[in-house]
């Protein structure tokens, strides 16, 4: 007869619902109490397994909220529509359904008021760039495309996309409609600044103002 050592993947299956338990309970104790105040106890009691069970697979409550932001970022996937444009505006996207949602909210308010902590302050770091990963393959695709400068500082690029996002979610408690996202991919693509005058003529007088050494017509 087959041991469950005889059947290690059969042991993983089993195991992956666990985790899934697990680690929603995670956010969701995160949510509720934030950091500070969760404990591994109460995640536990929440997933409705024994707390060794969670110690098992992880040690410290760092070490399972990393795990439980690490699997919302790998959740995002691999964004690669075929263009900029389409990656960029599918980025807008998924980041605000995840700062909308009750969750996301509370884990960058943890990210915010916790800071102070050292333990949160390395969580923070660690996010930061687990979540970069994803919008800096998307902003190298373009750059290797020829859709983006390879001259563009990724980092400033990166903060525009997130700070407006962060701006509208948590300070604003909205989200970013169709529009606003098509608008603000337009503005990242093509700046704000008006386009030059074709064939290089000079930009028009104010109005009310005459060129120099011209007279009325009589």
């Amino acid at each position: 007869m087959a041991t469950r050592s005889d059947h290690p993947k059969a042991d993983a299956r089993r195991g992956e619902p666990v985790v899934a338990a697990i680690l929603d309970a995670a956010l969701e104790e995160l949510a509720h109490v934030g950091f500070t105040a969760m404990s591994v106890e109460s995640v536990s009691a929440r997933a409705g397994v024994n707390k060794t069970t969670v110690y098992r697979r992880y040690p410290s409550k760092v070490e399972l909220v990393a795990a439980a932001l690490l699997r919302e970022h790998e959740a995002m996937g691999e964004i690669d529509t075929g263009s900029f444009r389409g990656d960029l505006t599918a980025l807008l996207g998924e980041g605000c359904r995840f700062l909308h949602e009750s969750r996301g909210q509370s884990v960058f308010r943890m990210l915010l008021a916790d800071r102070s902590n050292p333990e949160v302050a390395r969580l923070a770091d660690q996010m930061r760039r687990e979540g970069e990963r994803v919008p800096r393959r998307v902003f190298q695709r373009a750059i290797a495309r020829g859709e983006l400068s390879p001259e563009v500082d990724l980092g400033l690029l990166l903060g525009m996309v997130i700070g407006k996002l962060i701006h509208r979610v948590l300070i604003e408690a909205g989200t970013l409609s169709e529009h606003e996202v098509e608008a603000l991919v337009a503005m990242i693509l093509h700046g704000v600044s008006p386009a030059p005058a074709s064939g290089g003529a000079r930009q028009a007088a104010p109005r009310g103002r005459r060129s120099a050494g011209r007279t009325p017509a009589g």
